[in-house]
């Protein structure tokens, strides 16, 4: 999504693993599941969706952050 420069898809992605997140593992539905193993490929993350989705959060605030001050220059 970076390097394809789609920004906004990394924002959607983390809302959607931080509302999987937020539930219990067994609350997940199959879609949830599905999309998790999918999608989310290190062990770590998947242990920690939380943290994982924080950290794209923080990814997309800061590549904004860089867009903006290149419209600037």
């Amino acid at each position: 999504m970076v390097l394809d420069g789609k920004f906004n898809e990394i924002l959607k992605f983390s809302e959607r693993v931080f509302r999987v997140a937020l539930k219990p593992k067994n609350k997940w539905s199959e879609n949830e599941n599905e999309f998790i193993n999918e999608n989310v490929k290190l062990e770590r993350n998947k242990n920690n969706l939380i943290s994982f989705s924080q950290k794209l959060f923080k990814l997309y605030a800061l590549i904004e952050e860089e867009t903006k001050k290149e419209v600037k220059i």
